[in-house]
């Protein structure tokens, strides 16, 4: 992810739109379609934000990593864990394009709407492989193509990715070692008149 002085900005304001909140409960849903989550499982999740997707996944499972470059989204999340009382989150502030993630430390990473900001999608599909324990699943729910329209002309900025080709996606995954390899339309977004839809891709580290 590219510097995110943008997010430090928005992040306080960040949960009022509903239509993101209503995206990370439908993300959530796909995931849990997915995966099993259970209070056994240690996860991380890659670009959390403020945690809409993290607070979803936080009461049922034993441990969450939130990593995000933007210091004042996680502010804003490490905020949400003090006042719910949520001992099990974990914040790490993270460059997703020059640092990996801790190698075999989780049963699960997931991502929501992050890894169009990150300039080299496969150094970072790689590094969760590298991140993930045997038999370990990956859930990356993003954009599918869009014209440029989604994101507005100061966003831009951080943006290396107008959306994915969900196969071209799925196959990237199969390149980084993933196996069982599956995409599917979990969210369409309604914004401005505009209809952007949201593709979740799921992946298991067999070896």
């Amino acid at each position: 992810m590219n510097t995110m002085n943008r997010f430090d900005k928005i992040a306080k304001e960040w949960d009022e739109a509903q239509r993101r909140q209503k995206m990370a409960l439908s993300i959530f849903k796909g995931i849990s379609k997915k995966i099993k989550f259970t209070t056994k499982q240690t996860v991380a999740d890659l670009g959390a934000g403020t945690g809409l997707l993290l607070f979803q996944i936080q009461p049922l499972v034993k441990h969450i990593t939130a990593f995000d470059n933007s210091a004042g989204m996680l502010e804003v999340l490490a905020k949400k864990a003090k006042d719910i009382l949520a001992e099990n989150v974990d914040i790490q502030l993270f460059n997703a394009d020059t640092e990996e993630i801790p190698t075999q430390k989780f049963e699960v990473i997931v991502s929501s709407m992050a890894v169009h900001h990150i300039q080299d999608t496969r150094h970072i599909l790689s590094s969760c492989f590298t991140a993930l324990k045997k038999n370990g699943s990956l859930a990356i729910a993003d954009l599918e193509p869009e014209d440029g329209t989604f994101h507005s002309e100061e966003a831009m900025s951080s943006v290396f990715h107008l959306g994915f080709e969900p196969e071209n996606f799925a196959e990237l995954m199969r390149t980084a070692g993933f196996t069982d390899v599956t995409t599917d339309r979990v969210h369409t977004i309604d914004k401005e008149g505009r209809k952007y839809h949201v593709f979740l891709a799921h992946g298991i580290k067999t070896k």
